[in-house]
């Protein structure tokens, strides 16, 4: 189906960024919770012209509405589709995936062209068991989907759906998964990153009494053929704390996360089979952190103050971009979540100086990427 979208003017252009003078509008404006959807995503067409964006007037499912942001005019439009949970990207695509609810079905899998505007149903999801989140991962070829359950107690699942048919199955139960933010490696799609909560504790209404134990949280690699798990060197005894914000590092099998001890993290890279993750940068609040599509770049906030990084992955170096005011508080949409647009022109990320929760972008100067590459002396 063809969207026929309504745009409507909101971008306002905010002047530039005091640390390094970055071009900064506010993607929206109007009296509406606007954010740049959660997770370790980017959330736009190839080009990085269209964005997603989820909205509402409370802020909290199911109330979301799917809209797009066009960076070039200033323009949003709504596309009239309702969201459950949190949408996936196709890392190499203009695809984005999002669950709905109709008056059939209460889980239906939609595939949303950001380039063409085409919306098209993909699988109906609702006899597969309750996942946490609404929508988890796609495979990079789409043909499954990646979903997670409780199967009793402690013990968690991970289950497959085979788009291609609607069949699906269990693939991986493992203790205290609950919280797995499972990742799809963009390329070849073989392998599955899952984050291990250790020690969780959830209520029966998938409430957290408990989000992690003393052992903390930790990283492993799924083998989605074998079944074979692969746990990282991240996390205790390893590393600080995984604070629970990693991504795969374009398409180069690498992870990219942030760890917190006492509010001073740290970035780490790893890539299964490593004996030690190599600390990109330590010493400030970071948490939640993004990585370029060619894997060159990252982008890391400070959750002690807002401000947003962007750092090289070559050369370890890290430069402030912007403050982004965000209050980082309990809310989701009050914590900035910054991610690079294709080709590393923007970052996109959420803020409430304001009051309400909107969308951001800041323009990164031609001389910075340029300036992170040249090797600290």
């Amino acid at each position: 189906m063809q969207l026929r979208l309504h745009w409507q003017p909101e971008t306002i252009a905010r002047g530039s960024d005091t640390n390094v003078g970055a071009r900064l509008v506010q993607v929206t404006s109007a009296a509406l919770i606007s954010h740049n959807v959660y997770c370790e995503e980017r959330y736009t067409s190839a080009d990085g012209r269209y964005l997603a964006i989820l909205r509402s007037a409370v802020g909290t499912e199911p109330d979301e509405q799917l809209w797009i942001a066009d960076l070039e005019t200033g323009q949003v439009a709504p596309t009239g589709c309702l969201i459950n949970g949190y949408p996936a990207s196709n890392l190499f695509s203009d695809a984005l995936f999002f669950e709905t609810r109709t008056a059939t079905s209460d889980r239906l899998l939609m595939r949303l062209d950001l380039a063409k505007w085409e919306l098209e149903e993909v699988g109906d999801l609702s006899a597969c068991p309750r996942t946490r989140y609404g929508v988890c991962s796609v495979s990079p070829d789409e043909r499954y989907f990646l979903g997670n359950f409780r199967v009793e107690g402690d013990i968690w699942g991970l289950y497959r759906v085979d788009l291609s048919n609607g069949s699906w199955e269990v693939i991986h139960t493992h203790e205290h998964i609950c919280n797995p933010h499972q990742q799809f490696e963009p390329r070849h799609g073989r392998q599955v990153l899952v984050q291990l909560n250790w020690g969780s504790i959830v209520d029966e209404e998938y409430n957290f009494l408990q989000l992690v134990g003393e052992q903390g949280a930790t990283l492993y690699v799924l083998d989605i053929e074998t079944g074979a798990v692969q746990y990282l060197p991240v996390g205790k005894p390893h590393t600080g704390p995984v604070t629970g914000h990693e991504c795969w590092v374009g398409d180069t099998g690498r992870i990219i996360l942030t760890t917190s001890d006492a509010l001073r993290g740290a970035v780490y890279l790893v890539a299964p089979g490593d004996e030690r993750a190599r600390c990109l940068w330590r010493g400030l609040g970071f948490g939640h952190i993004s990585a370029s599509v060619n894997g060159r770049y990252f982008v890391v906030d400070d959750f002690t103050n807002g401000r947003i990084y962007v750092g090289s992955i070559a050369t370890g170096r890290l430069l402030p971009l912007c403050d982004t005011g965000a209050t980082c508080a309990s809310p989701q949409y009050t914590h900035p979540h910054p991610y690079l647009t294709p080709g590393s022109r923007h970052v996109i990320f959420n803020s409430d100086r304001r009051g309400l929760g909107q969308v951001w972008a800041a323009e990164v100067p031609d001389w910075f990427l340029v300036a992170l590459d040249d090797p600290l002396t």
